[in-house]
């Protein structure tokens, strides 16, 4: 990555609603998606605008930088799929990165991976390094996605890959799409079960536009809609590290924040669009709700909060991608002994306090105007 200079600042969120200086900062946006491309509607009808993205990380990078936030995290999807058409990937993704490395060096940009950015012909181990996804202690090989690190005293938090069993990130030789294919199979009448050669050609065969939802969905009722191919799962290694990690966070009395592109809640969004094992993920994490204070997802492309039964919060964040000219696509969590205060976004605060004091529900997914919008395919 280039050396990061810096930009004039901009910052549209300097305020706090407790005097005390939080514990941990942390920058957040999610579903980027950039591409040189014009404007143009979603299946749902939203509007997205591809290079405004450009424009919007440029307000995060300034608004950040004021802030003086410890770490930043992209919640995936940095790129948009559309850049295979025209064979233009890696030109995207670095115009991205370049973005990113006008934060101050001692900044820390961590990125969470997406179905958007491992379909793409990039070779996986050049995309985890230009992530700077390989600099890290991997838990297994270096072609992991998930991982884990500390940016304060007191505070971790935890990457998901919900990539990990897929169609779209590996070659059809590898187990993880084996694995994956055979849950789609298993699960689902759908035809559409591309992997990343095929989705090239699904891309440049068909106009966007003219992509619906039945192409995925199809007769899937319920829950059982997730069991589509631009979803996928936290693998069975990935999950008994996971649970390490969380155990390893209790010892050392360690609060934790989760990452995961895909969201792990029912009710939090459209089931299509939830993780394939999301009930292993929660089990897991129900084993340590001490020390769990939030989690945070994309790939609804639309704002979403719910608890979980054991009072966990859940917040899915709104896409960059959708974010009108103007507005803010990111957002920070600021977090504290004995609460989390989300603000950004355009909206107003959002406060979690810990313990039995709990604020209630705040815009979940089901009260929002947009609850027969398909998200982020």
């Amino acid at each position: 990555m280039s050396p990061r200079t810096k930009i004039p600042v901009r910052c549209t969120a300097l305020r706090s609603v407790n005097p005390r200086p939080p514990q941990l900062k942390v920058g957040i946006l999610s579903d980027i998606q950039y591409a040189n491309m014009d404007d143009a509607a979603a299946c749902s009808g939203s509007k997205r605008y591809y290079r405004n993205t450009l424009t919007c990380v440029e307000q995060a990078v300034s608004s950040w930088t004021v802030q003086n936030v410890n770490c930043v995290v992209n919640l995936g999807d940095i790129i948009d799929a559309y850049n295979m058409v025209t064979d233009t990937s890696e030109q995207a993704l670095q115009a991205v990165l370049d973005v990113f490395d006008k934060l101050p060096p001692e900044v820390d940009v961590r990125h969470v991976l997406g179905n958007h950015c491992v379909c793409h012909p990039v070779e996986r181990e050049c995309l985890l390094d230009k992530l700077g996804m390989n600099c890290q202690t991997k838990p297994e090989a270096q072609e992991t996605g998930y991982y884990a690190f500390v940016p304060k005293d007191g505070w971790k938090l935890i990457v998901l890959d919900g990539c990990d069993v897929s169609t779209y990130a590996w070659n059809k030789e590898h187990p993880n799409f084996r694995e994956a294919h055979t849950i789609l199979t298993n699960n689902s009448d759908i035809k559409l079960l591309p992997d990343n050669s095929s989705f090239r050609r699904l891309l440049k065969a068909k106009r966007k536009e003219d992509i619906k939802e039945s192409d995925y969905i199809g007769n899937l009722q319920g829950l059982n809609q997730r069991f589509v191919f631009y979803n996928g799962a936290v693998g069975q290694k990935q999950l008994e590290w996971f649970d390490k990690e969380l155990d390893d966070a209790k010892a050392a009395e360690q609060n934790v924040l989760v990452f995961c592109h895909m969201p792990l809640l029912p009710g939090i969004c459209r089931p299509g669009m939830l993780l394939w094992n999301y009930d292993e993920v929660l089990d897991t994490m129900h084993r340590y709700t001490e020390n769990v204070k939030g989690v945070f997802g994309g790939h609804v492309h639309h704002f979403g909060f719910k608890r979980d039964d054991c009072g966990i919060p859940h917040m899915v964040l709104p896409a960059v991608l959708e974010t009108e000219p103007g507005k803010d696509g990111h957002g920070v969590i600021e977090a504290y002994s004995d609460m989390i205060v989300v603000n950004g976004f355009s909206m107003p605060d959002m406060v979690w306090n810990f313990g039995s004091q709990r604020r209630k529900q705040l815009g979940t997914f089901s009260q929002t105007k947009r609850l027969a919008s398909p998200a982020g395919v």
